[in-house]
C-alpha cells in the first residue's frame, strides 16, 4: 500500500466529481482522509473544494482554517480559500 497514492487518488476523484457537477458525491472520497489528517494541505484543499461545490462554504472555510492553523503560509491552502470565496 502507498498512502500517498491513496490520498492523491481520492483527492483527485473528489475534485473530478465537484468539477463535473456531481457535488453530492464529491465529499465522500475525502471524508475519511480528512478525519485521519485534517491538517494535510492536499486533503483539506480537496475537501474544501468538495464542500464548496455542495454549497457548504462555511464548513469549507472551517476545514481550511483548521489546516491553515498548522500551515499558515501553505500556498495550496491559501489558494483553496480564495477559490471558496470566488
Amino acid at each position: 500500500e502507498n498512502p500517498d497514492l491513496e490520498i492523491e487518488a481520492m483527492c483527485g476523484l473528489s475534485e473530478l466529481y465537484a468539477a463535473h457537477g456531481r457535488a453530492t458525491e464529491a465529499f465522500a472520497p475525502v471524508e475519511p482522509l480528512l478525519a485521519r489528517d485534517p491538517s494535510s494541505p492536499r486533503i483539506a484543499s480537496a475537501a474544501a473544494y468538495a464542500l464548496a461545490a455542495q454549497g457548504d462554504r462555511a464548513r469549507a472555510l472551517a476545514v481550511l482554517d483548521a489546516a491553515l492553523a498548522e500551515h499558515p503560509r501553505e500556498p495550496a491552502l491559501l489558494s483553496a480559500k480564495a477559490r471558496v470565496y470566488f
